[in-house]
């Protein structure tokens, strides 16, 4: 039974905030419930005896929910459009298969924020009118490839970027999908 089964070890979100000065997000800003990496990173572990090498690691942009679309691969389940419509199949990862371009080009986190690439962009949380519209107010900006703790926000120094992750967060909620179609 243990060679024909999939076990994946994670967690909902980031952790709590520890007490006597414990710093239970390993030195992420934020805890459980933060749009900041402590409250999403964690660890995401497969195992699959046999089809997922021991020791393999992976630097892909993945969310929780791709597991929909990485189960039904595996099954040889083929999603309509309306089925999971935010999940990626994982399967040439897990696999160690090539690919050519990421699993997906960005996670959006609710009306948060997104991210794409190594590239995080925090709204004004108070001041969304409206996703459909451009008056969403980005605050803050993140190079998590050189500041996974977020600690130095570069809204200022970027603005092409800023106006890139935002259109991608106005295209995603508009059309209400991001698996490609």
């Amino acid at each position: 039974m243990e060679n024909n089964t999939i076990v994946v070890f994670t967690s909902d979100n980031g952790p709590r905030q520890g007490v006597n000065g414990h710093s239970s997000a390993g030195g992420l800003r934020g805890y459980k419930g933060s749009i900041y990496e402590g409250g999403h990173r964690v660890p995401f572990i497969v195992k699959w005896p046999g089809k997922i090498a021991p020791s393999s690691k992976s630097d892909e942009l993945i969310g929780q929910v791709d597991l929909y679309a990485t189960m039904a691969s595996i099954i040889g389940h083929s999603l309509s459009d309306e089925e999971a419509p935010d999940s990626h199949s994982l399967t040439p990862v897990l696999l160690g298969k090539e690919y050519d371009k990421p699993i997906r080009d960005a996670y959006v986190h609710l009306y948060f924020g997104v991210r794409k690439g190594d590239w995080k962009l925090i709204f004004d949380l108070k001041n969304i009118d409206s996703v459909s519209t451009h008056t969403i107010i980005a605050e803050e900006l993140y190079d998590l490839n050189n500041d996974q703790s977020e600690s130095n926000n570069l809204i200022e120094e970027y603005p092409d970027i800023v106006e890139e992750l935002k259109s991608t967060f106005i295209e995603i909620n508009n059309q209400s999908y991001s698996r490609p179609k």
